[in-house]
């Protein structure tokens, strides 16, 4: 990969992976041949040639089924076992019911030991 240009400057023929996806095509094996680069080269983005690009293959029904099933686990809480609709957060690793009923009883045990105040007065 030798060519780096500015955001907005490369060739038309070269184009990201996601401009590939959006025309249905893959870089098909084919390593980056450029680059763009922005903010002062803290963001990159490789570019592939679109003449070497291959149509995306179709969804079997074996790809289908297992994509299915890994979508299922990440979306199913490891501390309640419930689909819950949307991916599990890897920052907590479980649902945010979970997060939640877990925070509710931290706050509970912190507060089991606190001392008890005393209204008494000392005067």
């Amino acid at each position: 990969m030798t060519e780096v240009y500015p955001y907005h400057h490369a060739p038309r023929h070269l184009r990201t992976r996601r401009q590939l996806r959006a025309a249905g095509l893959r870089p098909g094996g084919q390593d980056p041949v450029a680059e763009v680069r922005w903010w002062g080269g803290l963001r990159v983005a490789y570019l592939y040639d679109i003449g070497r690009a291959r149509p995306v293959r179709s969804m079997t029904p074996g790809r289908e089924r297992a994509l299915a099933e890994a979508m299922r686990a990440r979306r199913t809480c490891p501390a309640c076992l419930i689909d819950t609709g949307y991916c599990i957060p890897r920052r907590y690793g479980i649902c945010l019911g979970c997060v939640d009923a877990d925070r509710a009883r931290e706050d509970r045990e912190y507060e089991e030991q606190q001392p008890p105040e005393h209204d008494c007065d000392h005067t």
